[in-house]
């Protein structure tokens, strides 16, 4: 297993995987919605980071931290600070 920082190109995956938590946590709407990804993580007003776990070159699993940020509460609420 490989840990590193997200980067762009791992957004599909990371969608992804949140709608896989959802739909265990039965929740309907994971918020994981690509634009919100790219807007909330990356660019000047960014407000979160990510590490991403990935094995054989696919990813597996992911971390978003941030002060004050709930990575899917903000998600879906569109949240711009």
């Amino acid at each position: 297993m490989h840990i590193q920082s997200v980067r762009e190109a791992d957004v599909p995956a990371i969608a992804q995987l949140a709608c896989k938590l959802a739909s265990h946590v039965a929740d309907p709407d994971s918020g994981a919605e690509r634009g919100a990804l790219h807007r909330l993580g990356f660019g000047e007003d960014w407000l979160f980071e990510c590490l991403v776990a990935e094995r054989d070159e696919e990813l597996t699993g992911c971390a978003a931290y941030g002060e004050g940020f709930e990575t899917q509460a903000d998600m879906k609420n569109g949240i711009r600070r």
